[in-house]
């Protein structure tokens, strides 16, 4: 039931429909459905505070794991800061910022969302609902740009790791992480390495280090299927020892085979912020 106080506040939205000179019998009936009415809006605000909850918590947990992983990488980072790979770095660099940003924004959104619609503040809910529109209207947007630019972000994939491969005396540690962690070696295969004159100095130098015979097409241990001190220097392709597709290869025709998880993702998040504006708009209009 729904206390007399907040019916009262309602009908005056209503043009006092509350009043005792009409009949008791029409009175009796549109309290009722005042009462129907308000039922709607109390599910609506609960709906808003516990949604907004939860979305607080995620815009919390993107702001945590954006710290860790910005004081991972800082370290790696500022020994690759040359020519030949700065637009990598600086990706690379920002993207955990970025990460951090984003789960701020998010973090805030939502605590606007929970406190407008737990206080029944109509001008925090205008606010909330104004963000949300404009999350909405950018979500819209790089979807559509990365639908149309999809070749664009290949290539930009592709010349990225030969950038990483061609200066491997300094970006080793993240090449061997790429390698080992998506089971992939080279650019567009394993035959790549042979174009990357650090990798091949460093390979002369371990074999004679090592005394192994080193192969035509020698890689880095990261390559090899089972990885093993100098595994790579000597191994042979058609005994699958090593991994032949390209990291830029593997992580496309990753990202390509997952688009319809992307895109259900995608289309359950736009249909909570559209849940989100109906509920704030429904509150919001019935706050007086």
């Amino acid at each position: 039931m729904i206390s007399e106080l907040r019916l009262q506040r309602y009908c005056l939205l209503n043009n006092d429909l509350y009043s005792i000179q009409q009949p008791i019998m029409l009175r009796c009936f549109k309290i009722q459905c005042l009462e129907f009415k308000m039922g709607g809006y109390e599910c609506a605000r609960k709906c808003l505070i516990v949604l907004n909850s939860v979305i607080a918590l995620a815009g919390l947990a993107c702001i945590i794991c954006g710290v860790i992983v910005q004081s991972n990488v800082t370290d790696i980072l500022k020994h690759l800061q040359f020519d030949e790979v700065k637009t990598a770095v600086d990706f690379l660099g920002s993207a955990p910022l970025l990460f951090i940003v984003f789960g701020s924004v998010v973090l805030l959104i939502a605590l606007c969302g929970c406190c407008g619609a737990y206080l029944e503040s109509g001008w925090m809910l205008k606010i909330y609902v104004a963000c949300l529109v404009l999350v909405l209207t950018a979500l819209v947007a790089v979807s559509a740009l990365t639908f149309f630019y999809k070749d664009s972000i290949q290539t930009g994939l592709k010349v990225s790791t030969e950038k990483l491969l061609l200066a491997y005396n300094h970006t080793g540690q993240i090449l061997d992480f790429i390698q080992s962690q998506f089971s992939c070696c080279g650019v567009d295969s394993y035959l790549d390495w042979t174009d990357s004159i650090p990798w091949m100095y460093q390979a002369r130098q371990d074999a004679e280090a090592s005394v192994l015979p080193l192969g035509e097409n020698p890689v880095p241990d990261s390559c090899c299927t089972t990885s093993s001190e100098g595994c790579g220097l000597s191994h042979s392709a058609v005994d699958g020892s090593i991994h032949m597709d390209g990291c830029a290869k593997v992580i496309w025709r990753m990202l390509s085979t997952n688009v319809g998880t992307v895109a259900i993702i995608g289309c359950v998040l736009a249909s909570i912020l559209l849940m989100c504006i109906v509920c704030a708009c429904c509150v919001s209009s019935n706050i007086v």
